[in-house]
Parts: C-alpha cells; sequence; structure tokens
C-alpha cells in the first residue's frame, strides 16, 4: 500500500510541477511580448492591470500546457 501511495504522490507532484512549469513560462511570455508592460501599473488601475494580467497568463498557461502536453508526457515516461 505504501508503494502506491508513494507512486500516486510522485505523479501529483508531476502534474503539479508541470502546472508551475507552464505558469510560469504563460507570465514570463507575457511580459517578454508586450501583453503587460511595467508602464501598465503607472497608467492603469491597479485592478484593471491585474485583471489583464490574470486572464492573460491564465489563457497562455492553458495554451502552453494544451501545446507541450505530448512532449512532456513522453519525456515523463521515458525516465
Amino acid at each position: 500500500m505504501t508503494q502506491l501511495v508513494h507512486l500516486i504522490l510522485r505523479f501529483m507532484g508531476i502534474v503539479f510541477g508541470y502546472f508551475v512549469a507552464c505558469l510560469t513560462a504563460a507570465g514570463i511570455f507575457a511580459f517578454l511580448s508586450g501583453l503587460i508592460t511595467f508602464q501598465d501599473f503607472e497608467i492603469y488601475n491597479d485592478f484593471e492591470v491585474y485583471l489583464a494580467l490574470i486572464f492573460s497568463v491564465t489563457a497562455l498557461t492553458f495554451q502552453f500546457a494544451s501545446i507541450a502536453w505530448i512532449p512532456a508526457f513522453i519525456i515523463i515516461l521515458i525516465f
């Protein structure tokens, strides 16, 4: 039973790590591509900028996760 629990926890850790990696990639892409700039924080209301940041990073996260899912799954299976 402990081996099964250990395996399930390892899979959950892998999925969580993949989600965090996609979230980080989306955040970096949002700033580097100019979707959100640092000048936006000075011009617009904080609520509007954070809302735009949340929506754009969330959409990009799902897009990155769907694109990179198959190569990541193959690498995870190999290792």
